[in-house]
């Protein structure tokens, strides 16, 4: 079973007004940190990270999109935990109809910059998927 993130991260504009007016623990979730709206991960979108997303949502005074499953493969990757993202990588190389590590390595060069993939992500994509294949999670 694949387990669920404790935070809400992306892009948010004006950043301050929608933190301040976001409540500290939402509705029926009240397992959620504190700080579960997350904007840091702003600071890995990559330059032209417009053309990965896909609106889901437009309203008066809110857009809400989002990113595309080779998008959030290759920031999974780039910011990748070993023990705990190896099956949000699988899974997310499996949407994104990535079958080999070359596959999500290519994947993640092209949305990230191959220079600026860290030498670690590409480590642990090659453990994740020996033998080059992106097959089932282990049991």
């Amino acid at each position: 079973m694949r387990r669920a993130t404790a935070d809400a991260g992306g892009g948010f504009e004006p950043r301050a007004g929608i933190c301040a007016a976001a409540p500290p623990r939402p509705g029926r979730h009240g397992k959620l940190p504190v700080a579960w709206l997350n904007g840091r991960v702003r600071g890995l979108f990559p330059g032209g990270a417009g053309r990965y997303a896909r609106v889901i949502l437009e309203l008066p005074g809110i857009t809400v999109s989002v990113p595309s499953p080779r998008y959030r493969l290759a920031l999974k990757v780039q910011t990748a935990r070993i023990v705990r993202d190896q099956d949000g990588i699988r899974f997310l190389a499996r949407e994104a109809g990535a079958k080999t590590a070359g596959d999500v390595l290519r994947i993640a060069g092209q949305v990230i910059g191959g220079d600026r993939l860290l030498p670690g992500a590409r480590f642990m994509v090659r453990e994740i998927f020996p033998g080059g294949r992106a097959g089932p999670s282990p049991p």
